[in-house]
Formats: C-alpha cells, structure tokens, sequence
C-alpha cells in the first residue's frame, strides 16, 4: 500500500488571500506544535518581515 504525505498549507493561504486581513508571524507560531502534532508531511507558509 502507499503512503499518502499530506502538506498543510493553511499558513501560506492566510497569508495570501486577496482578502485577508493578513496573519503576523507572532499569529501563527502559536499554532505551529499544534500543526506539528498532527503528523503532516510537511507545511508551506508565509512569514512577514515588516518593521
């Protein structure tokens, strides 16, 4: 049987999004062990690097 690897790309989405309100780094580590814990293969996202 093969192995399904599944990428989480909630992270990036938000970031994304036309219409968002656009998610700050300190939003998303938070939920980053959460994300881990939950055995995805792996997770695309976005960082800001605003001053």
């Amino acid at each position: 049987m093969h192995k399904v690897a599944i990428t989480e790309t909630v992270l990036r989405d938000a970031q994304q999004s036309l219409i968002a309100t656009r998610m700050s780094t300190d939003e998303m580590l938070p939920i980053l062990d959460t994300i881990d814990r939950a055995g995805y293969h792996s997770i695309e996202m976005v960082l800001l690097f605003l001053s």
